[in-house]
């Protein structure tokens, strides 16, 4: 049986929970980390599963520990700096700090050891610089983010227990209001265009091919969608629509999903030949139709495995693109001299989580 999977865009810190239902479409989901991986960096619970793989697909390798160097210069500003360099992928304006540029501390940890390189490469250098510092600052807000509604639901959790207690348990005229105090943040939120560049960047320096991307971000989607309206001149056809299963607690998670996936095997396989001759040969009304049926049989299958029912309205939309994920994220990122791997796909296909509810 032929493997499905795909690369989660733009996101750089994925675990098999935040993907976990389309973990029962896909063999593996990949992602980029902006960076090696640090010891002890790994938050994936469910990592020994081997379903959710990072990789860096830029390495910054001898130049690791300068890139390290720069984010100690940024502690305790980032949210600062994160809001300043989602303006653009350039630097040049952010002002000094400790009466250096940010734009020149780069360059300056950049030039150390690296004497000998042409005007080209270096400037490819910069950008990638560029790409990494602002996916590794959004990376860093989300952890503080996740960090603080944690630390927030705790506490409205234990306001809702002391008026439980004050009022024998009507609460009922108090939910609004502990609501809002869950949702509310001080950092700053994230833009998706310059993420999505920023991560176009990285796919660009990457040697291993991808066909298939998927997120659940639908702006970025629609980004890379509309480049290849662009492109082609026609809008990219949605070519299935597939229900996936309510999201649920992750301790049975691996269990329904072998089981799933078990009861569902000969329709994956299908996907699988269907989905890797998209992106090799591209669609025509052979593989539209058997596109049709595995989508009809795989939603049948999942509405009887009952797996949906418990919270319905989630569903795994599949576009085709006819250009290649390389060509549109050039053509996003404005790149000329950057070649896709030669063993790279012919067209691409963008999987977009949705919830209708």
């Amino acid at each position: 049986m032929t493997h499905l999977t795909a690369l989660r865009f733009p996101d750089t810190l994925v675990t098999t929970a935040s993907v976990s239902q389309e973990l029962f479409f896909f063999n593996r989901i990949d992602f980029y980390q902006s960076t090696e991986s640090e010891s002890g960096d790994n938050s994936d619970p469910l990592a020994d599963l081997k379903l959710c793989s990072g990789y860096p697909p830029a390495p910054l390798g001898d130049d690791l520990e300068r890139f390290r160097m720069l984010l100690s210069e940024l502690k305790g500003h980032e949210g600062e700096f994160y809001s300043g360099v989602l303006t653009s992928l350039t630097l040049d304006y952010l002002g000094n700090r400790d009466g250096e540029k940010t734009w020149e501390l780069i360059s300056s940890l950049q030039r150390q050891g690296k004497t000998g390189k042409d005007k080209k490469a270096r400037n490819r250098e910069e950008i990638l610089w560029q790409a990494r510092l602002l996916l590794k600052l959004a990376e860093i807000i989300q952890r503080e983010e996740e960090v603080m509604e944690i630390s927030m639901a705790s506490v409205a959790d234990q306001e809702k227990e002391l008026f439980r207690q004050l009022k024998d348990g009507d609460i009922n005229d108090l939910d609004g209001t502990l609501a809002v105090k869950t949702k509310t943040g001080t950092r700053p939120s994230g833009r998706t265009d310059p993420l999505l560049k920023a991560w176009g960047q990285l796919f660009l320096a990457d040697r291993q091919p991808h066909g298939i991307l998927t997120t659940n971000n639908t702006e970025a989607a629609l980004t890379i969608l509309d480049v290849e309206e662009s492109l082609a001149g026609q809008a990219p056809k949605r070519v299935v629509k597939l229900i996936l299963p309510s999201p649920f607690l992750m301790d049975d998670f691996f269990g329904k999903r072998e089981d799933f996936r078990s009861a569902a095997a000969g329709i994956l396989n299908d996907f699988a030949g269907l989905l890797g001759d998209l992106t090799e040969k591209g669609l025509d009304e052979e593989i539209g139709r058997k596109l049709d049926q595995a989508a009809e049989q795989w939603n049948r299958q999942m509405e009887e495995s009952g797996l949906a029912a418990e919270q319905a309205g989630f569903f795994l939309e599949i576009y085709f693109c006819q250009n290649s994920p390389a060509r549109l994220l050039a053509h996003l990122c404005k790149a000329t001299d950057v070649s896709p791997a030669v063993s790279g796909p012919n067209h691409g296909i963008v999987a977009l989580t949705i919830s209708a509810r």
